[in-house]
């Protein structure tokens, strides 16, 4: 399987957004192909300097206008636990 997607980043070289087509349901109970984002609003530092994306959302861009379907904010990073998750 391969897939095609455009990764779109700032004049700092973080990404700012991730577009793709992807498969989506339709009232009708169909899936369509439609492209799909998943813009970043917002990086942040973490423990040691981590710099990563803080906010984002995923939006289908609609004929009726932009639906976002969940929108994250991640407030908090472990890594390299040594425990089981």
């Amino acid at each position: 399987m391969s897939v095609s997607a455009v990764f779109c980043f700032d004049n700092e070289g973080k990404t700012t957004n991730f577009i793709a087509e992807r498969a989506r349901s339709t009232d009708e109970g169909k899936l369509v192909r439609t492209r799909w984002s998943t813009p970043i609003s917002e990086y942040k530092t973490y423990r040691n300097g981590l710099r990563l994306p803080s906010k984002g959302a995923a939006v289908w861009p609609l004929d009726s206008g932009e639906y976002s379907y969940i929108k994250l904010e991640i407030t908090d990073i472990e890594y390299d636990k040594p425990s089981p998750y």
